[in-house]
């Protein structure tokens, strides 16, 4: 300090100017300055520069840096005096920026007030006589502006908003900073969370990329995720400048993506898109849906988490803001499946992680998402069908599950994706072998999970193994199905209830047509190999196995059959189903059968076995039913004698070439197994056997696209269950 004053001696600089510059009064502070002015103004020319620095240095010392609040106000007023005599009289300010601007800036961050303000009033005079010099301190001045437009004295904040308004003048006329130095500074601050500061940032980064020496857009990836929090602020007015600011970058992407990097772009979007703020979220999606067809093979690898952000989507549509983003979703599932069907090369897309999204959307997602999800894997079984079934037995749990839900959609998509599992197409060959141990092991999971669950077999018209059988052969399915009850040896009480239910479906659903046809014809070995199997599981329940004796018109083995029911225990059950038998009798399925009656000489068998149908039942209104049936066969006998051969054709498959001892004999071995085990079921068959009987109406999520809910059969079925015939058991 004594050496600061020798100097300031040796430089004649006035006392009363020393003594002005720390008065506490504004105008006198200012007077002072004006002469330090003319005294620097004086210096400059005489070429005496070092005497310039040295009362620079001076006041520093003296003032700015000074306890006194007084002095360091008239410190900085001073130091932009002595900026606006170094413009006046030297060609550039910028020597002398390394002495004038490091006070000015540690001030900006004063404890008083007034000092604040007088920091950013001397900044604005240097600024505006350096210009775009000044831009070699751009980092610290931006730094401090960010923390003075936040600051809790409005008029400080009104000051720095001067000041920046005027740095932005000077960055647009002549850009001349540090860009990749800067970029570090805005990615550290744009994460503030301070209105004022989220504003200011904002507007800078919409005043530089508006510079056309400026590309903002090269470092995007380094502030776009602050851009995207500021996105939920509270104040619209942030919001919507943001919003701008987004908008704009994203148009420039399309013109110049390829000086984007895409790939951090896009797991800042992945992050996003996963926002519970609604408008980060559905701009992320936007900015997403554009990428798809920006940077295809880009997009790829983040798939799996930009599924498990937008799938969820679709399944809210409470209010305006989820339906706006159910209709992106929708986009975005959109492209994302034509993304996968349309590039040859997958090597980059991380199968495992997909799956697991997938399967957390098919346990706790809702109907659309779920439906969405399906409808991935089915399309992932197309396009990587070697993945999906080496994962093939992590998929039976989650579609059992699926098989249990109640909406119609969800089960259709799911006997969709497990019926594309199943089967093979052109060109995958290698692939057999895997889709029919899936489609095997899938029904033996299916027929115990029957058992757990009755209700599935029967509610809505039995809408599960219509689905199979819609989407999948009906052979196939009763098949399997047939050979997995008795190989399995199952409980029997539980056992003839899925073969009545399942033969309910096979005489009624309109999906079975094509089954019902080969064993009406029985006219190739594959039908009769079909016949003895399905004959081998109805076994356990004699009433679906002389239906389907009946159905395949082999009337001399029915009629042999029935003899065997004297020898079982009829109980209201056993009657039960008789009168459902009768109801079908006289439905559209049967109208061949009753046809066949016009012909009584060639029909014995068939005649014989609709009596011994009519000898099982107590006086009801299904005996009447079928009696008066068999009423007319006297008349049409006498009417239509004359006009038969004397040796009449039998009708059916009368004497055909089977082996019906041996299938006999398996219906009595099975029905006295079923009366050994009668005393020790298992609890669970109760249940099954109770629940399918008594609450086949309880569920419904049949969808009239895919069953025809029309079916006459099944409708005789159904009032069967509701008003069973009244039946004098006496």
């Amino acid at each position: 300090q004594r050496l600061a004053m020798s100097t300031v001696n040796e430089i004649q600089l006035p006392n009363t100017v020393l003594k002005q510059l720390g008065d506490k009064t504004y105008d006198k502070r200012k007077n002072a300055a004006l002469e330090v002015e003319k005294i620097i103004g004086q210096l400059l020319k005489r070429k005496e520069t070092a005497k310039v620095i040295t009362i620079i240095t001076f006041i520093k010392i003296q003032f700015v840096f000074n306890d006194n609040p007084n002095f360091r106000k008239g410190g900085l007023i001073a130091l932009a005096a002595c900026a606006i005599a170094i413009s006046k009289n030297e060609q550039s300010v910028a020597p002398f920026l390394s002495d004038l601007l490091p006070p000015m800036l540690n001030c900006f961050g004063d404890q008083d007030v007034q000092v604040r303000f007088s920091s950013c009033e001397a900044m604005y005079n240097v600024a505006k006589v350096a210009k775009h010099e000044i831009l070699l301190y751009f980092n610290r001045i931006f730094d401090e502006l960010s923390k003075l437009c936040a600051d809790p004295d409005q008029g400080v904040r009104s000051v720095s908003e001067t000041l920046d308004r005027l740095m932005k003048d000077i960055v647009t006329e002549q850009p001349s900073f540090d860009l990749n130095a800067f970029v570090p500074l805005l990615s550290e601050r744009i994460c503030a969370a301070n209105p004022y500061v989220r504003q200011f940032l904002v507007s800078w980064i919409r005043v530089l990329d508006s510079v056309p020496e400026v590309d903002m857009l090269v470092h995007l990836p380094n502030y776009l995720g602050g851009l995207f929090k500021i996105l939920s602020d509270v104040e619209e007015e942030i919001t919507h400048g943001c919003s701008a600011v987004l908008a704009e970058f994203l148009n420039e992407i399309k013109q110049h993506h390829e000086k984007v990097d895409n790939d951090a772009i896009l797991q800042t979007l992945s992050a996003y898109c996963s926002s519970q703020d609604y408008l980060s979220k559905k701009t992320a999606i936007e900015w997403a849906n554009e990428f798809v067809i920006l940077a295809k093979d880009r997009v790829i690898p983040h798939i799996p988490k930009l599924l498990q952000s937008i799938l969820p989507c679709l399944s809210k549509d409470t209010t305006e803001q989820d339906k706006d983003l159910q209709e992106l979703a929708i986009l975005s599932n959109t492209r994302f499946r034509s993304l996968i069907t349309d590039v040859e090369d997958l090597s980059n897309f991380n199968f495992d992680e997909t799956l697991l999204v997938l399967s957390r959307l098919l346990a706790k997602g809702g109907e659309p998402s779920m439906c969405a999800a399906l409808k991935w894997l089915k399309l992932l079984r197309q396009v990587m069908p070697k993945e999906m079934y080496k994962h093939a037995e992590e998929l039976v749990c989650p579609l059992l599950k699926i098989l249990e839900n109640k909406s119609s959609e969800v089960l259709r998509q799911g006997v969709k994706l497990i019926a594309a599992m199943s089967t093979t197409r052109d060109g995958e060959e290698a692939f057999e072998q895997h889709s029919s141990q899936f489609f095997d092991n899938f029904m033996t999971q299916l027929v115990k999970l029957f058992s757990t669950n009755g209700s599935l077999l029967t509610h809505a018209d039995s809408s599960i193994v219509r689905l199979f059988c819609k989407f999948l052969s009906p052979q196939r399915i009763y098949s399997s199905l047939a050979e997995i009850i008795v190989v399995n040896q199952v409980e029997p009480a539980f056992a003839s209830t899925l073969v009545q239910n399942l033969n309910i479906i096979l005489l009624t659903a309109t999906e079975l047509a094509s089954l019902r046809a080969d064993i009406m014809a029985l006219s190739t070995p594959e039908a009769c190999t079909l016949f003895k199997n399905l004959y081998r599981c109805w076994s356990y329940n004699p009433m679906a196995t002389f239906s389907l004796c009946l159905l395949a018109q082999v009337y001399d083995h029915a009629a042999d059959l029935l003899l065997e029911f004297g020898k079982l225990d009829i109980d209201i059950m056993f009657l039960v189903e008789v009168d459902r038998l009768i109801q079908l009798l006289e439905s559209p399925i049967f109208t061949y059968l009753r046809l066949q009656l016009l012909e009584p000489r060639g029909s014995a068998y068939l005649i014989k076995c609709l009596y011994g149908l009519l000898m099982l039942l107590p006086q009801s209104t299904a005996y009447n039913t079928l009696r008066n049936r068999l009423d007319c066969i006297p008349v049409i006998s006498s009417t239509l004698l004359h006009l038969e051969d004397e040796n009449p054709k039998p009708q059916g498959h009368i004497g055909m070439d089977l082996d019906f001892k041996e299938l006999l004999a398996h219906f009595v071995s099975l029905q006295n197994n079923k009366f050994r085990h009668s005393s020790t079921q298992q609890p669970f068959t109760a249940t099954a056997t109770s629940t399918i009987v008594s609450k086949s109406q309880e569920r419904g999520h049949t969808s009239s696209e895919d069953i025809d809910d029309d079916d006459a059969g099944r409708k005789a079925i159904n009032r069967t269950h509701s008003q069973p015939s009244q039946m004098n058991t006496n």
